[in-house]
């Protein structure tokens, strides 16, 4: 059986079409804090993890550092639609 691969979405590593990505899971096991990051800091790495149709990681460790990110707990289904992501994006803009 022959494994395909690609090339992650976000950060450009070659992986296994069926599985996450292990440079993105390592970032986010290291994630800054955000309180210590500046606002265009939070919006750069909230819009990194989306960039493709489906996040490079789980959804769920998508939407908990998206609430990280806003300051709030969100549910997974918050980060799974455009408007839901555009008025989380305008959260982190407005704090």
């Amino acid at each position: 059986m022959t494994t395909t691969s690609r090339i992650c979405t976000r950060c450009q590593t070659q992986i296994a079409d069926d599985e996450q990505c292990p440079t993105c899971l390592a970032e986010f096991a290291t994630r800054r804090d955000p309180r210590e990051m500046t606002t265009a800091e939070r919006l750069a790495e909230f819009d990194s993890w989306f960039l493709a149709d489906l996040p490079e990681i789980s959804n769920s460790r998508v939407a908990a550092r998206v609430a990280e990110l806003v300051g709030h707990p969100v549910h997974p289904l918050d980060v799974g639609t455009r408007e839901g992501r555009r008025d989380l994006r305008h959260e982190i803009v407005s704090r």
